[in-house]
């Protein structure tokens, strides 16, 4: 959950991208809705047959071929389905999910285990508009692929008030929890995804989080 909260937020720094986010208005509208189906396709790719998974990828392919059209920020073109837009999402994604894992979980993969985690993250890549020889393939490729990025991020007012919504995810994509729940979590989940980020990223962001907070999200 940590790791999916922080890929969803580190993907609205590809400007078009969020672009093509915002443009829907999906974020704001339907958010739980937005967020469970796209939770179920990660999923789909991890555990359901080559069938179901297909079926599902092209209906998400169609969902993505009407978004398109001008960023008004930096008047590039966008298009959803763009190869370099679907690269960055799957990148963002199963990094932060074992990024997460390996923090908050029971620690790093074996080789053996992280060998097998990029091969399927290649796999799915084949599901969308991705060249899978394009996808890194070790560890230091991915954080290669992430820093070559980095000079083309930057944070839209759309981008930040995004963030700042998703980030709230107790409240935003799981309202039906009870609320004494939501209360109590709200804080701790948003701490731990803030304290995952590069030191660089919270400011970009437009997020703020003491070193106090970090420490006590890394320790619970």
């Amino acid at each position: 959950m940590q790791g999916f909260f922080r890929a969803v937020t580190i993907e609205h720094l590809d400007p078009d991208l969020v672009a093509a986010v915002d443009d829907s208005g999906e974020v704001y509208k339907r958010t739980p809705v937005r967020y469970d189906r796209t939770m179920e396709f990660f999923a789909a790719v991890l555990f359901a047959d080559t069938q179901t998974v297909t079926r599902m990828s092209d209906i998400l392919m169609k969902v993505h071929d009407r978004s398109y059209g001008k960023n008004p920020v930096t008047g590039n073109d966008y298009d959803a389905n763009r190869s370099l837009s679907q690269l960055w999402i799957l990148v963002t994604a199963w990094h932060s999910i074992l990024y997460t894992y390996e923090k908050y979980g029971p620690g790093k993969l074996n080789r053996d285990e992280e060998n097998e985690y990029r091969e399927a993250m290649s796999v799915a890549a084949a599901f969308q508009t991705i060249n899978p020889e394009d996808v890194p393939a070790t560890r230091g490729e991915v954080l290669k692929f992430l820093d070559d990025w980095r000079q083309k991020l930057s944070a839209s007012e759309a981008a930040i008030r995004n963030v700042d919504h998703i980030i709230d995810g107790f409240e935003t994509i799981e309202p039906d929890l009870p609320k004494w729940f939501i209360k109590l979590g709200r804080p701790f989940l948003r701490w731990s995804i803030i304290a995952t980020y590069p030191r660089w990223m919270p400011p970009m962001l437009g997020v703020k989080q003491s070193k106090l907070a970090d420490s006590l999200s890394s320790a619970l």
